[in-house]
């Protein structure tokens, strides 16, 4: 038998918010970002600040923690033309070294360098 259900807004149990994802299979943090000149969020999901380590190096926290350092990331860095038409020679690393954050070296013909658009998703349990 097959089943449909439509809805229009799934909220938490009080209305006030959504749903939490904790436990659960979905991306935990996403951002994406532009490291040239002023570093600044594009768009994320419980990201917090960005933090300008250096050329090429940045950190982003987390509004909500991560449950341990296991956690897998995605990401892509791209190029100076404003698209990502140049990434192909844009590589990130990102170092899950604490549950708060995570540090990304980005790097061009391996050289630190400052990408204009980094984008990145956290895999993993919620503290």
């Amino acid at each position: 038998m097959t089943s449909q259900l439509n809805v229009d807004t799934i909220a938490d149990k009080a209305g006030t918010g959504p749903v939490g994802l904790n436990k659960q299979h979905a991306a935990k943090v996403w951002f994406q970002f532009n490291c040239t000149g002023t570093p600044a969020n594009r768009g994320s999901f419980n990201a917090s600040t960005l933090t300008d380590n250096g050329t090429g190096n940045m950190t982003e926290s987390f509004t909500n923690n991560m449950n341990d350092q296991n956690y897998a990331t995605t990401g892509i860095a791209g190029g100076d033309s404003g698209s990502w038409a140049d990434s192909v020679d844009h590589y990130y690393v990102a170092t899950p070294t604490l549950t708060g954050s995570i540090q990304l070296a980005i790097t061009y013909n391996t050289n630190l360098s400052d990408g204009e658009r980094v984008a990145c998703s956290v895999n993993g349990d919620l503290a």
